[in-house]
């Protein structure tokens, strides 16, 4: 009970009121495709299958479109002249229940504009961190006065977030 009761006082709260979402917890991001939907299907079933049930799934089509080869990482491009780069990252220390996140801003010549770095309790998630190291981001680029940048991380989930159009509406201002 006490470690439930920890885990849910982890959960970082919103300054400001959100609307209720509907979120399938399948996927990281919260929203169901068709993909989750057959992944989900498919685990239930092997789930049956160990159980003694048999199933009726034929999954060597669908693996075979799973592993077909995408194009690789990209090296790190500087913006266009006049233009900014911010980089974020999060970090998990799980010896010391703590986690960090870093933000460096550069200009088009690679130069960095400017950095920073916070140190938090660990939050419950890798995907929780990634998106409060968006957040502040986007925040530390509006305390140094840029109107603009480019933001870049390791997590699809959250940059694809800060692409949306609406990004005021964005599950990232949900977060702490």
């Amino acid at each position: 009970m006490c470690l439930l009761l920890l885990m849910i006082k982890a959960i970082p709260l919103c300054n400001t009121p959100q609307p209720d979402l509907l979120y399938w917890t399948i996927e990281k991001n919260g929203v169901y495709s068709v993909k989750s939907g057959y992944r989900a299907l498919c685990e239930e079933a092997r789930n049956e299958e160990a159980s003694g049930s048999s199933s009726v799934l034929s999954t060597g089509f669908w693996s075979s479109i799973w592993k077909l080869k995408v194009p690789g990482k990209r090296k790190w491009q500087p913006p266009n002249p006049g233009e900014y780069k911010t980089n974020l990252d999060g970090a998990m220390f799980t010896v010391s229940d703590e986690a960090g996140l870093g933000v460096v801003v550069r200009d088009s010549n690679g130069l960095v504009v400017a950095a920073m770095a916070e140190k938090m309790k660990q939050p419950h998630s890798v995907e929780c961190l990634e998106m409060l190291a968006a957040r502040r981001a986007v925040i530390f680029v509006k305390e140094i006065g840029l109107q603009e940048s480019h933001f870049e991380g390791d997590s699809e989930l959250v940059i694809k977030e800060l692409q949306r159009d609406g990004s005021q509406n964005s599950s990232i201002w949900a977060f702490g």
